[in-house]
This record gives structure tokens, C-alpha cells and sequence, in this order.
């Protein structure tokens, strides 16, 4: 079985949605309850993002020998929330939280000489990419810097 940046990126999307997912992805740490005769413990927060970005809003990080270095976060910007996710990656050009960063940066830089007056305008795939998941982390060669209405 296998999950895809999209998948990934679809299901942040919901998960943000819920306050209860945000506020603990969100926290430096939280205190998991107990349960029964044992007692609560705290669960700390290891993303680069939230931790080392003062836009940084939350995520997960992971490991898995068959994926490698995993990523998902997001950061505010203004009163959108743009994420990226990151698969299958090695730590040689950044950890995977600064890997994200650099492409929901660009990507914002990239969008915002589109955007305009009008929130519902998007610079071509790269703009997309940041919203949706790794797809470009440059724009295509042919898409110029045409907007395109979503």
C-alpha cells in the first residue's frame, strides 16, 4: 500500500479543520491523558517548521526505511494556510521540514505577483504545488507567469 503527496495533502487539509488536531500539532507539547491507574505523559513536538518559523502552524514528521524522510506542514500566510508535502527524501539538501519551508516560500513568492486584489487567483502548477503537495517545486518552462483563475 502506498500513499501519494496529494493523499497526504488531502488529508491535512480535513485534519487542520478539525481545532482539536490543529491546537496539538500546533503545541511545543501536549499532555496525552492517562488512562485507567496510569497517569497522563507529555508528548513532545519535533517539527522543524512550527518550531523554527514564526509562520510555521504544524505537521508530522516521519521515517520509514521504504519512504525515508517524510514531511507534512504548513505555515499562515496572511489568511491562507499553505502546506507541503514532502516524500521519499534524504537530509543532503536540508532536513525535510526546511525542504518544505524553501517550497511553500518560493511558492508563496511565486503566487503572491499573481494573486492581485482577487484570493481566488493562482499562478499556474507551482502556485498549486504548495497547496496541494510536491508536484513542481519550480514552474513549468512553458507555464510562464499567466494566472489562472480557480
Amino acid at each position: 500500500m502506498s500513499t501519494s503527496a496529494r493523499d497526504m495533502a488531502i488529508f491535512y487539509h480535513y485534519a487542520w479543520k478539525n481545532p482539536t488536531f490543529a491546537q496539538i500539532v500546533g503545541t511545543d507539547e501536549y499532555k496525552f491523558p492517562g488512562y485507567q491507574d496510569n497517569p497522563g505523559w507529555p508528548i513532545g513536538n519535533d517539527n522543524g517548521l512550527l518550531m523554527n518559523d514564526p509562520d510555521g502552524i504544524g505537521g508530522k514528521t516521519g521515517f520509514t526505511s521504504d519512504a525515508n524522510h517524510t514531511f507534512v506542514g504548513a505555515k499562515k500566510v496572511g489568511n491562507r494556510r499553505i502546506a507541503a508535502v514532502i516524500l521519499d527524501t534524504t537530509v543532503d539538501k536540508g532536513r525535510p521540514w526546511q525542504q518544505a519551508q524553501k517550497l511553500i516560500d518560493d511558492n508563496r513568492n511565486v503566487t503572491a505577483k499573481c494573486w492581485g486584489a482577487s484570493p481566488t487567483r493562482r499562478c499556474g502548477r507551482s502556485g498549486i504545488a504548495a497547496l496541494l503537495g510536491v508536484r513542481h517545486a519550480q514552474p513549468p518552462a512553458n507555464s510562464g507567469s499567466s494566472c489562472q483563475q480557480w
